[in-house]
């Protein structure tokens, strides 16, 4: 699996629609290609904080469909949402 750093996240109404790092040839990608990566295992996502802790991020499923979330065992809220836009 390969690991992809996030610096910058793209949102919409309270929902991540893009992942981003410009330092990379990648930037942006759309959710929907982040969703499909992270669940057939090719990609991983992850937000480093800043003793050096990444944070990995996941693919959570609600009633309204899926959405990318950081882990909510390693902190309390999606640490997506405070990054700066891309």
């Amino acid at each position: 699996m390969i690991k992809r750093r996030v610096i910058r996240s793209r949102k919409e109404n309270g929902d991540i629609t893009a992942l981003g790092n410009p330092f990379e040839y990648w930037n942006p990608k759309i959710k929907k290609d982040v969703i499909d990566e992270i669940e057939t295992g090719l990609y991983n996502y992850f937000v480093e904080l800043e003793n050096n802790t990444e944070i990995e991020i996941k693919v959570v499923i609600d009633k309204n469909g899926k959405y990318l979330s950081t882990d909510p065992d390693i902190t309390t809220q999606n640490i997506l949402l405070t990054l700066p836009d891309c």
